[in-house]
This record gives C-alpha cells, structure tokens and sequence, in this order.
C-alpha cells in the first residue's frame, strides 16, 4: 500500500537585478503591530506546537542565558486574516508604556503556520536574551519586557500581535522568566503516552499484586479488578502501586490493573492484564504461577522525512551578454530520511520535490524554468544493513529542454534501491533558467518535499 505525506515546504526567492534589504530593529508604536489578539502565549523546547506538546516540553524560564531561551513560541488562538508570515520579538518598553520603542527580534520571520487545532505557532531557532540591544536597555537591574508574536502579511506589514511579560535580569546575574505563564495545555492537546506493567507473587495464602507505570512522574491512580469486579483504587507513588488479593481461590484467576491520570492532558491511560495459576497445598501455601506472553517482535519502526526548520534559499540571477537569459544556481537544502524498519518490515520510499510558479503579487513565471541536480545520497547505517538510495534524474529547465516540465510536476530526488535501515542525507542543486524578456524584480515559489512509501 503506497502512503503520500506532504512533510515540509521550503521557502525559495528569486531576485532579478534587485537590491537586498537587511531586517533589524526598528522603533515602533502600539498602532505598528495592530491591535493586541487574545490568547495565552506558550513557550516550548523541541520545536513544538500546541498540538504536539506535553507539560514537559513548556518552558517558564532559565537560570542562565546558555543556548536557546526556546525553540518554538504558540498560542491558543490564531492571528488575523491576511496573516502570511510571523516573527517573536522583545520590545524594550518599561511600565511607563512609552508612545515608541525599539523591537528587537529573537529569530527569523517565518511562513504562517496552524496546528491541528487552528492555533498558531512559529517554531524558527530562537535566540536567548543576552542580545546586545536587549541587555543595553536592562542595564544593572532587572526588567520586566514585552515578549511577541508579531502577526505580518506578505508584504512584512503587521496585523495583530500576542503578548507576554517576561523578567529578564542583566548579564551580572543571567536568568530570565515568563511572569505569568499559562496555567496549563488546552484542551484537545496529545497527551504523553504511558505503560503498565503488572506482577502477580506469593504471600502464604496471599497474592500481592504490584503495578509499574511508566513514565513513573505521571501521578494518578491504578485500579485492580478481576473480570467486572473491581478489587481495589490505589493512588501510584513514584511510578508503583499495590495491592493484595486475599485467599484466592484454586485455578486460574485473570487481574487487570488499569492507570488513570491526574493529568489526563498530559499523559493517556493504560491498562494491561496477567493471568495466575493458583493451587492450594496442604499446608495452607498456595503456588503461584506466572503466565508470561511471548517476547514481542521489537518496535516496528518507522520511516521519517526531515527538513532544516524555516528553510529558504536565495537565487540571485544573472543576465548574459546578448539578454536572451537569466540564470542563477543554488544549492538544495539538507532533507534527510530516516529508516528504523526492522529487518521484516522494511520497505521501499522515494521523495519527490515538486516547486509552484514564481510569483511576485502581478506577474507569474513558471516552475517549469527551474531545474534541478539531484546530489549523491549518503547513508548512515543503524544496527543492520543500510538502506541503498539512488540519486533522481537530473531535470532540465524548459528553456534548456522545451520537452521538459521542470519542477511544475514531481520529480524524483532519491529512491531506495536496497530496502535496509539508516539515516540517508538528499541534496542537490537548483538551476534556473528563464528568458530574458523576464521583467525584474523579486519573485517567490514554494518547494513541497514529499515522502512517498515507508
């Protein structure tokens, strides 16, 4: 059966005879970023959205200013229609709530992006708030400073914006947190799986009946029952909880215990029977018998496609002599696929990179003018053999090819050979080729990197 994932896009710009602008901090006022939207601002490690996340990915502050503050700010709402874009910034303002101030941003804009659930996110590398800017206004003493996420059009212009207070102390005494974080994850967040383990021993005419959750922080109760009779409620301390069974009877007795959370958003229930054998001996002892499953396969495994988060790359054209061409080459992102299948289930895959049209708002030049060269795979291998992937075939620019449609459809960018395991890093470089009646300016297109199979 041949399953199809849209996984991640990659932002591509084309620039032709067009200057380059550098974004940086500028002042701005109220009005500049909209009216304030109403939501509960989530900061998380692990790129995460609300959708995705559990209570231990949150983050509500660091003693220090070492590596990222976070990796991925949500909120429990969404921004304004228009939205195509969004970036976290710190605006230095004190209490005093000046007419201006300076934004200072912690990360890259990124493409506007909605979880599951409609709530927004950006999930870009974030920088911590040692920044030189932010640090200049704190000074000695510690302040407390409006965190964003900046709702922004196409055109960068601002649309709306959440906020949260954060406490950010000087360099002398690095720390900083999140003044009012929110309570907990919304509704309709995935909770943590757990396991439950159940053990059956002997206490002379007794069974202790003793039940291991996993993860052992996630609080709540365990029930014993024995078919619909429920034998008892016991809360779980440190990940454990027992119970004793008294003077079961002879024969085989079948004990469920079910783990019911405290936290029903952050971690799942789970449930696991065992079945006892009981004789009773003359002496008033009973044995007990485990009956114990067969050993399990192991974790089937799984085939997963990765892309550098916020991805984009810059084709910067060049005219020819004779103005009959513009061309400009880039190279291809990084995108990996990793293959943990074990050796039963392992399977074939290919990926496929597939570009929309150039567009900059007016005029409209066709994906079919931008070629690509696959690079050589390269593969790691896990514990067994390693997957072997084939490069694709090269892909000409219709202007190079009038037979060739370019990116406009999908084309192969690595397709396994040999089924195996392993981490197998694709590339390749872009090459665009468009006449030279093209009008300048910047134009825009989208690259959808899909994984086919696994």
């Amino acid at each position: 059966m041949r399953h199809t994932r849209s996984i991640a896009r990659l932002a591509v710009a084309t620039m032709l005879l067009a200057g380059l602008g550098v974004a940086g901090a500028t002042s701005a006022s109220a009005q500049d970023d909209g009216p304030l939207q109403q939501g509960h601002v989530y900061l998380f490690n692990n790129h995460k959205n609300l959708a995705t996340a559990t209570a231990a990915d949150q983050v509500t502050g660091q003693s220090s200013f070492t590596g990222r503050a976070f990796t991925s700010v949500a909120v429990d709402g969404a921004c304004p229609a228009g939205t195509a874009q969004t970036q976290v910034v710190v605006r230095l303002k004190s209490a005093a709530a000046e007419a201006f101030w300076d934004e200072v941003p912690m990360g890259a804009s990124e493409l506007y992006t909605v979880d599951a659930n409609g709530h927004a996110y950006i999930d870009t590398p974030m920088d911590n708030f040692n920044l030189a800017m932010i640090q200049n206004f704190v000074g000695s003493a510690t302040k407390v400073l409006p965190l964003a996420l900046v709702c922004m059009d196409e055109n960068a212009a601002t649309l709306g914006y959440f906020s949260t207070d954060v406490s950010i102390a000087p360099l002398s005494a690095p720390a900083w947190s999140q003044v009012t974080p929110p309570g907990g994850l919304p509704a309709g967040n995935s909770p943590a799986a757990t396991s439950t383990t159940l053990t059956a021993t002997a206490q002379g005419a007794n069974l202790l009946l003793t039940a291991a959750v996993s993860p052992a922080a996630s609080a709540g109760t365990v029930t014993f029952a024995e078919g619909s009779t429920t034998l008892a409620t016991v809360a779980a301390s440190s990940g454990q909880a027992t119970t004793t069974v008294t003077a079961p009877s002879a024969g085989n007795h079948t004990y469920r215990a079910t783990f019911t959370p405290s936290d029903t958003a952050s971690y799942s229930s789970s449930s696991v029977e065992t079945t006892v054998s009981v004789t009773t001996a003359a002496d008033g002892t009973i044995t007990v018998t485990l009956v114990v499953p067969a050993a399990p396969l192991g974790a089937p495994g799984a085939v997963t496609l990765a892309v550098p988060a916020s991805s984009s790359v810059a084709l910067t054209g060049t005219r020819d002599d004779t103005n009959t061409r513009v061309t400009a080459s880039a190279a291809l992102p990084a995108i990996t696929v990793t293959d943990t299948h074990r050796a039963d289930l392992q399977t074939s895959w290919q990926v496929n990179v597939q570009a929309s049209d150039f567009s900059n708002g007016s005029t409209t030049i066709g994906a079919k003018y931008l070629g690509l060269a696959p690079a050589l795979p390269t593969t790691v291998a896990l514990d067994g053999p390693a997957t072997v992937v084939q490069a694709g075939a090269q892909v000409a620019s219709n202007l190079d090819s009038g037979s060739s449609k370019g990116l406009s459809q999908a084309q192969p960018l690595g397709v396994v050979a040999t089924k195996g395991q392993g981490t197998t890093t694709l590339g390749g470089q872009l090459n665009l080729a468009v006449p030279g009646s093209t009008a300048e300016g910047t134009y825009t297109s989208v690259i959808t990197v899909t994984l086919i199979g696994g």
